[in-house]
């Protein structure tokens, strides 16, 4: 449903706010009809490499971590907590803000779902966001692929292999030249 919702969104995607917010406006309509309380995060980016931009809206999800090579520096995305809004379905009337920061070459950005941040140690401590970028940093020069495969390895021998909730990341890598 979500996705076929994204697909009449095409002419609005360059704007992440504007696309969660009619996303959002059109979904919690249709889930309200349920009865039931459900909603869906999200994440939603766009690289503009001519103008030099990322773009990006958060709908309740985990703020994205971005590296910038010339600093050698993980951060998370620039996004208030007003800019960050709630959960899709959960405000009808929401209007998701967009955050704009300059993308330049040797740039690498990472979306990832609260699975992987939240992963548990089996004396119940969480991977958590510091362990997250050190992880990030310490393979920040691995091709992309490796890098990531490298992060998920880390968190899942922290929580024994065991992960509650859904792992997903998403990374865009801008290479350099």
């Amino acid at each position: 449903m979500v996705r076929a919702m994204l697909e009449e969104l095409r002419p609005v995607g360059r704007e992440p706010g504007v696309l969660l917010t009619r996303l959002n406006r059109d979904l919690t309509r249709i889930l309200r009809q349920t009865g039931q309380m459900i909603f869906v995060t999200a994440a939603y980016a766009v690289i503009d490499l001519a103008a030099g931009q990322l773009r990006y809206g958060q709908a309740g999800h985990p703020a994205p971590l971005r590296w910038r090579r010339p600093e050698n520096k993980i951060r998370r995305i620039g996004c208030t907590a007003e800019q960050a809004g709630p959960a899709i379905g959960l405000m009808h009337d929401f209007e998701f803000a967009t955050c704009v920061e300059a993308w330049a070459p040797g740039d690498r950005l990472f979306l990832f779902t609260d699975g992987l941040s939240e992963v548990a140690s089996p004396a119940g401590e969480e991977f958590g966001e510091a362990r997250l970028i050190a992880a990030l940093g310490r393979r920040a020069d691995e091709p992309l692929e490796v890098c990531l495969a490298g992060v998920i390895e880390e968190a899942g021998i922290f929580g024994h292999h065991h992960f509650a909730d859904d792992v997903c990341v998403v990374a865009a890598d801008c290479s350099e030249g």
